[in-house]
Protein backbone atom coordinates (compact mmCIF):
# COMPACT_ATOMS: atom_id res chain seq x y z
CA UNK A 1 0.00 0.00 0.00
CA UNK A 2 1.39 3.38 -0.97
CA UNK A 3 1.38 5.95 1.84
CA UNK A 4 0.64 9.47 0.62
CA UNK A 5 2.39 12.42 2.26
CA UNK A 6 0.29 15.10 3.90
CA UNK A 7 0.83 18.24 1.74
CA UNK A 8 0.63 20.52 4.78
CA UNK A 9 3.29 18.57 6.70
CA UNK A 10 5.55 18.51 3.65
CA UNK A 11 5.20 22.27 3.20
CA UNK A 12 5.95 22.92 6.86
CA UNK A 13 9.04 20.69 6.72
CA UNK A 14 10.28 22.48 3.60
CA UNK A 15 9.70 25.88 5.15
CA UNK A 16 11.49 24.84 8.35
CA UNK A 17 14.52 23.57 6.43
CA UNK A 18 14.65 26.77 4.36
CA UNK A 19 14.46 28.98 7.45
CA UNK A 20 17.15 26.92 9.19
CA UNK A 21 19.53 27.31 6.24
CA UNK A 22 18.72 31.02 5.93
CA UNK A 23 19.30 31.54 9.65
CA UNK A 24 22.64 29.73 9.51
CA UNK A 25 23.73 31.80 6.52
CA UNK A 26 22.98 35.13 8.17
CA UNK A 27 24.51 34.09 11.49
CA UNK A 28 27.73 33.54 9.55
CA UNK A 29 27.66 36.56 7.25
CA UNK A 30 25.27 38.98 8.93
CA UNK A 31 27.93 41.18 10.52
CA UNK A 32 29.35 42.05 7.09
CA UNK A 33 26.12 43.64 5.92
CA UNK A 34 24.39 46.79 7.00
CA UNK A 35 21.43 46.31 9.29
CA UNK A 36 18.13 45.89 7.49
CA UNK A 37 19.58 45.04 4.07
CA UNK A 38 17.33 42.36 2.57
CA UNK A 39 19.49 41.87 -0.51
CA UNK A 40 22.50 40.56 1.39
CA UNK A 41 24.84 43.12 -0.17
CA UNK A 42 27.73 44.77 1.63
CA UNK A 43 26.81 48.39 2.29
CA UNK A 44 29.25 51.09 3.28
CA UNK A 45 28.92 54.80 3.93
CA UNK A 46 31.93 56.98 3.20
CA UNK A 47 32.15 60.49 4.63
CA UNK A 48 34.95 62.40 2.95
CA UNK A 49 36.82 65.70 2.74
CA UNK A 50 39.86 67.08 0.92
CA UNK A 51 41.88 70.28 0.63
CA UNK A 52 40.35 71.90 3.69
CA UNK A 53 43.56 73.99 4.07
CA UNK A 54 43.33 74.55 7.81
CA UNK A 55 39.55 75.07 7.86
CA UNK A 56 38.52 71.68 9.26
CA UNK A 57 37.60 73.27 12.64
CA UNK A 58 36.42 76.62 11.24
CA UNK A 59 32.90 77.62 12.27
CA UNK A 60 31.10 79.02 9.24
CA UNK A 61 28.13 81.42 9.20
CA UNK A 62 25.91 78.35 9.11
CA UNK A 63 27.04 77.75 12.68
CA UNK A 64 28.67 74.49 11.63
CA UNK A 65 32.20 73.31 11.05
CA UNK A 66 33.34 70.37 8.97
CA UNK A 67 34.09 68.51 12.20
CA UNK A 68 30.65 69.17 13.72
CA UNK A 69 28.95 68.26 10.42
CA UNK A 70 30.87 64.99 10.17
CA UNK A 71 30.14 64.09 13.78
CA UNK A 72 26.44 64.81 13.21
CA UNK A 73 26.43 62.69 10.04
CA UNK A 74 28.00 59.77 11.86
CA UNK A 75 25.59 60.03 14.79
CA UNK A 76 22.57 60.24 12.46
CA UNK A 77 23.71 57.18 10.50
CA UNK A 78 24.23 55.17 13.69
CA UNK A 79 20.88 56.30 15.05
CA UNK A 80 18.94 55.35 11.91
CA UNK A 81 20.91 52.22 11.04
CA UNK A 82 22.82 50.84 14.03
CA UNK A 83 25.83 48.78 13.04
CA UNK A 84 26.39 50.58 9.74
CA UNK A 85 29.75 50.29 8.03
CA UNK A 86 31.20 53.81 8.08
CA UNK A 87 34.49 55.15 6.74
CA UNK A 88 35.64 58.75 7.26
CA UNK A 89 38.48 59.77 4.96
CA UNK A 90 40.48 62.85 3.94
CA UNK A 91 42.40 63.14 0.65
CA UNK A 92 45.09 65.51 1.90
CA UNK A 93 46.00 69.20 2.27
CA UNK A 94 44.08 69.46 5.52
CA UNK A 95 46.76 71.90 6.72
CA UNK A 96 47.31 75.59 5.95
CA UNK A 97 50.53 75.53 3.96
CA UNK A 98 51.09 79.28 4.35
CA UNK A 99 51.12 79.35 8.16
CA UNK A 100 53.17 76.17 8.62
CA UNK A 101 51.98 75.97 12.21
CA UNK A 102 52.62 72.54 13.81
CA UNK A 103 50.38 73.34 16.80
CA UNK A 104 47.42 74.14 14.52
CA UNK A 105 48.09 70.98 12.50
CA UNK A 106 48.15 68.92 15.69
CA UNK A 107 44.86 70.48 16.82
CA UNK A 108 43.29 69.75 13.43
CA UNK A 109 44.46 66.14 13.37
CA UNK A 110 43.33 65.52 16.95
CA UNK A 111 39.89 66.91 16.07
CA UNK A 112 39.76 64.70 12.97
CA UNK A 113 40.67 61.63 15.00
CA UNK A 114 38.02 62.47 17.61
CA UNK A 115 35.42 62.88 14.84
CA UNK A 116 36.20 59.33 13.67
CA UNK A 117 38.49 59.82 10.68
CA UNK A 118 40.05 56.52 9.66
CA UNK A 119 42.89 57.84 7.47
CA UNK A 120 44.21 60.85 5.53
CA UNK A 121 46.37 61.13 2.43
CA UNK A 122 49.64 63.04 2.51
CA UNK A 123 49.16 66.38 0.77
CA UNK A 124 51.91 68.71 -0.42
CA UNK A 125 50.87 71.24 2.26
CA UNK A 126 51.39 68.72 5.06
CA UNK A 127 55.01 68.29 3.96
CA UNK A 128 55.71 72.00 4.51
CA UNK A 129 55.95 71.55 8.28
CA UNK A 130 58.51 68.77 7.78
CA UNK A 131 58.20 65.04 7.12
CA UNK A 132 59.34 63.99 10.59
CA UNK A 133 57.04 66.52 12.25
CA UNK A 134 53.94 65.42 10.38
CA UNK A 135 54.83 61.79 11.17
CA UNK A 136 55.08 62.66 14.85
CA UNK A 137 51.76 64.50 14.85
CA UNK A 138 50.08 61.65 12.97
CA UNK A 139 51.29 59.16 15.58
CA UNK A 140 50.36 61.32 18.58
CA UNK A 141 46.91 62.14 17.24
CA UNK A 142 46.19 58.51 16.28
CA UNK A 143 45.23 59.54 12.74
CA UNK A 144 47.05 57.43 10.11
CA UNK A 145 48.52 59.17 7.09
CA UNK A 146 48.77 56.80 4.11
CA UNK A 147 51.29 57.27 1.30
CA UNK A 148 52.66 54.55 -0.98
CA UNK A 149 54.98 56.91 -2.88
CA UNK A 150 57.55 57.83 -0.27
CA UNK A 151 60.35 55.57 0.98
CA UNK A 152 63.60 55.99 2.90
CA UNK A 153 66.72 56.03 0.73
CA UNK A 154 68.66 54.44 3.56
CA UNK A 155 66.36 51.55 4.49
CA UNK A 156 63.92 51.32 1.57
CA UNK A 157 61.06 51.28 4.08
CA UNK A 158 57.90 53.31 3.67
CA UNK A 159 57.96 56.66 5.43
CA UNK A 160 54.22 56.44 6.17
CA UNK A 161 51.93 53.43 6.06
CA UNK A 162 51.21 52.76 2.38
CA UNK A 163 47.72 51.56 3.29
CA UNK A 164 45.47 50.49 6.13
CA UNK A 165 42.89 47.70 6.29
CA UNK A 166 39.44 48.05 7.88
CA UNK A 167 37.57 44.83 8.62
CA UNK A 168 33.79 45.14 8.45
CA UNK A 169 32.50 41.81 9.72
CA UNK A 170 34.76 39.81 7.43
CA UNK A 171 34.77 42.16 4.44
CA UNK A 172 38.21 43.73 4.38
CA UNK A 173 38.48 47.22 2.91
CA UNK A 174 41.96 48.43 1.96
CA UNK A 175 42.70 52.17 1.85
CA UNK A 176 45.83 52.98 -0.17
CA UNK A 177 47.39 56.46 -0.30
CA UNK A 178 48.87 58.27 -3.31
CA UNK A 179 50.54 61.69 -3.15
CA UNK A 180 51.39 64.21 -5.85
CA UNK A 181 55.05 64.63 -6.86
CA UNK A 182 54.59 68.23 -5.71
CA UNK A 183 55.39 67.00 -2.22
CA UNK A 184 59.02 67.09 -3.40
CA UNK A 185 58.74 70.85 -3.95
CA UNK A 186 57.68 71.22 -0.31
CA UNK A 187 60.71 69.35 1.06
CA UNK A 188 63.93 70.99 2.19
CA UNK A 189 67.34 69.88 0.91
CA UNK A 190 67.95 67.48 3.82
CA UNK A 191 64.63 65.71 3.23
CA UNK A 192 65.22 65.43 -0.50
CA UNK A 193 68.47 63.65 0.30
CA UNK A 194 66.71 61.18 2.62
CA UNK A 195 63.62 60.11 0.69
CA UNK A 196 62.72 58.53 -2.63
CA UNK A 197 59.50 59.34 -4.47
CA UNK A 198 57.91 56.70 -6.74
CA UNK A 199 55.33 57.62 -9.38
CA UNK A 200 51.87 56.08 -9.33
CA UNK A 201 52.58 53.05 -11.52
CA UNK A 202 55.87 52.20 -9.81
CA UNK A 203 54.31 52.63 -6.38
CA UNK A 204 51.29 50.52 -7.29
CA UNK A 205 53.39 47.78 -8.88
CA UNK A 206 55.51 47.57 -5.74
CA UNK A 207 52.61 47.25 -3.30
CA UNK A 208 49.83 45.54 -5.26
CA UNK A 209 50.59 41.87 -4.51
CA UNK A 210 50.61 42.44 -0.76
CA UNK A 211 47.75 44.93 -0.90
CA UNK A 212 45.35 42.73 -2.87
CA UNK A 213 46.12 39.70 -0.72
CA UNK A 214 45.00 41.57 2.40
CA UNK A 215 41.77 43.20 1.25
CA UNK A 216 38.56 42.50 -0.66
CA UNK A 217 37.60 46.06 -1.59
CA UNK A 218 40.27 48.51 -2.81
CA UNK A 219 39.98 52.23 -2.08
CA UNK A 220 42.52 54.91 -3.00
CA UNK A 221 43.00 58.14 -1.08
CA UNK A 222 44.52 60.27 -3.81
CA UNK A 223 46.16 63.66 -3.54
CA UNK A 224 46.97 63.57 -7.25
CA UNK A 225 44.27 65.64 -8.95
CA UNK A 226 41.11 64.61 -10.78
CA UNK A 227 42.72 63.96 -14.18
CA UNK A 228 45.19 61.57 -12.58
CA UNK A 229 42.39 59.98 -10.56
CA UNK A 230 40.48 59.23 -13.77
CA UNK A 231 43.60 57.65 -15.28
CA UNK A 232 44.11 55.48 -12.20
CA UNK A 233 40.47 54.37 -12.33
CA UNK A 234 40.63 53.43 -16.00
CA UNK A 235 43.98 51.65 -15.67
CA UNK A 236 43.40 49.72 -12.46
CA UNK A 237 39.90 48.32 -12.68
CA UNK A 238 39.97 46.50 -9.34
CA UNK A 239 40.03 49.83 -7.51
CA UNK A 240 36.42 50.54 -6.53
CA UNK A 241 36.61 54.04 -5.06
CA UNK A 242 38.97 56.99 -5.36
CA UNK A 243 38.53 59.77 -2.81
CA UNK A 244 40.34 62.54 -4.63
CA UNK A 245 42.09 65.76 -3.70
CA UNK A 246 44.58 68.37 -4.97
CA UNK A 247 42.15 69.57 -7.67
CA UNK A 248 40.14 72.47 -6.19
CA UNK A 249 36.99 71.90 -8.24
CA UNK A 250 34.31 69.75 -6.58
CA UNK A 251 32.73 66.73 -8.24
CA UNK A 252 29.07 67.43 -7.52
CA UNK A 253 27.98 63.83 -8.06
CA UNK A 254 30.10 60.65 -8.03
CA UNK A 255 31.68 59.97 -11.43
CA UNK A 256 32.22 56.45 -12.71
CA UNK A 257 35.33 55.64 -14.70
CA UNK A 258 35.34 52.01 -15.73
CA UNK A 259 34.19 50.14 -12.59
CA UNK A 260 35.51 52.79 -10.20
CA UNK A 261 33.71 55.63 -8.45
CA UNK A 262 35.58 58.98 -8.11
CA UNK A 263 34.63 61.75 -5.64
CA UNK A 264 36.09 65.15 -4.64
CA UNK A 265 34.59 67.82 -2.34
CA UNK A 266 36.50 70.80 -3.73
CA UNK A 267 38.51 73.11 -1.48
CA UNK A 268 38.63 75.02 1.81
CA UNK A 269 36.20 72.71 3.62
CA UNK A 270 33.19 74.37 2.04
CA UNK A 271 31.67 70.94 1.36
CA UNK A 272 31.58 67.61 3.16
CA UNK A 273 30.90 64.57 1.01
CA UNK A 274 28.79 61.53 1.79
CA UNK A 275 28.71 58.43 -0.39
CA UNK A 276 26.51 55.34 0.00
CA UNK A 277 27.98 52.28 -1.70
CA UNK A 278 26.39 48.87 -2.23
CA UNK A 279 28.83 46.12 -3.14
CA UNK A 280 28.29 42.51 -4.17
CA UNK A 281 29.95 40.44 -1.39
CA UNK A 282 31.03 37.73 -3.84
CA UNK A 283 32.40 39.64 -6.84
CA UNK A 284 33.06 42.86 -4.86
CA UNK A 285 31.70 44.87 -7.79
CA UNK A 286 29.78 48.08 -7.08
CA UNK A 287 26.02 47.61 -7.42
CA UNK A 288 25.21 51.24 -6.66
CA UNK A 289 26.91 54.43 -5.48
CA UNK A 290 24.91 57.49 -4.45
CA UNK A 291 26.72 60.58 -3.22
CA UNK A 292 26.01 64.15 -2.20
CA UNK A 293 28.04 67.19 -1.18
CA UNK A 294 26.69 68.94 1.90
CA UNK A 295 27.55 72.63 1.81
CA UNK A 296 28.84 73.80 5.17
CA UNK A 297 30.33 77.21 4.28
CA UNK A 298 30.99 79.60 1.43
CA UNK A 299 34.16 80.93 -0.17
CA UNK A 300 32.98 84.52 0.52
CA UNK A 301 33.47 83.79 4.24
CA UNK A 302 37.22 83.20 3.91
Amino acid sequence: MQIKSNPLVTSLKTAFIFLFILSAFFSFTGNAFSAGDPGGFFKMRVIHTNDTHGNIRKTWKSGRSDISEISAMREEINKKTPGSNILILDAGDFTDGKKRDPEAVAADMSAMAAAGYDAAALGNHEVKIGIEKIKEISKNSNLPIVCANLTSKETGEYVFKPYIIKDFGGVKVGILGFSTPKILESMNADELAKFNYAGIEDAYDKIIEKFKSECDVRIVLSHMGTDEDFKIAETHKKIKLIVGGHTPDPIDEPVFKSACCVVNTGKYGINVGMLDMTIDPESFEIKSADGVLKKVGDESEL
